[in-house]
């Protein structure tokens, strides 16, 4: 029984050891993968929204009334303004992050439409 016990338990830790290396490996590699753009010069940044004056649960730009009148465009004009900054953008998800909204657009002066199937 000793010697079956020894036998199983060095099975498990050559198969851990191997399961090991795989994940090394691949994390390796996908540091190393071309994610599709230059990321050398690239600075993100995480900002958190005031709360909405008509929903204060949730945290929103308010959306621009005419083109660049909004608080995100304006914010995206100060950021864009400092010195060494060449182009600046918002987003609510930044690529690669692995982060994704599924969200209902609200659109102004209709109804909201159930997503639920």
């Amino acid at each position: 029984m000793r010697a079956a016990l020894i036998v199983t338990e060095l099975a498990l830790a050559v198969v851990l050891m191997v399961g090991a290396g795989l994940l090394v490996r691949t994390f390796w590699s996908l540091a190393k993968e071309y994610p599709g753009f230059n990321p050398s010069g690239v600075v993100t940044a995480g900002v958190v929204a005031p709360p909405s004056p008509q929903r204060p649960e949730t945290r929103t730009c308010t959306p621009p009334r005419r083109s660049g009148t909004g608080s995100c465009a304006r914010a995206c004009g100060v950021f864009g303004a400092l010195p060494g900054i060449e182009e600046a953008a918002i987003t609510s998800a930044l690529p690669a992050t692995g982060q994704t909204f599924n969200v209902a657009l609200a659109v102004e002066n209709r109804p909201v439409e159930s997503s639920a199937t």
